[in-house]
């Protein structure tokens, strides 16, 4: 059985992202967007679950000693991150 690829949509804030996400996401219905879990406050009009999963820096921390993410940075004394879990069920999928 062939699993699937991943593919990743990266740069820096305003580039235009989301906008490139929206479009491929209409135009492939069949591929999975990974939401990202972060540990800063949730702004105006953000919900939870929709771009990124917002959990506490105690629970991202115990994701990062038991190897939970694929990559994670720490920007402004907030993580980001990748949860494998989800990833991995997709590409076996």
């Amino acid at each position: 059985m062939r699993k699937g690829s991943v593919f990743i949509l990266s740069g820096p804030s305003g580039s235009g992202k989301d906008t490139i996400l929206k479009e491929i996401l209409e135009r492939r219905p069949d591929l999975f967007f990974s939401i990202s879990s972060i540990t800063r406050e949730k702004r105006k009009g953000e919900t939870d679950g929709e771009k990124y999963h917002f959990i506490s820096r105690e629970e991202f921390e115990e994701g990062l000693e038991n190897n939970a993410f694929l990559e994670y940075n720490k920007y402004l004394d907030n993580y980001y991150g990748t949860p494998k879990a989800p990833v991995e069920t997709h590409i076996a999928a």
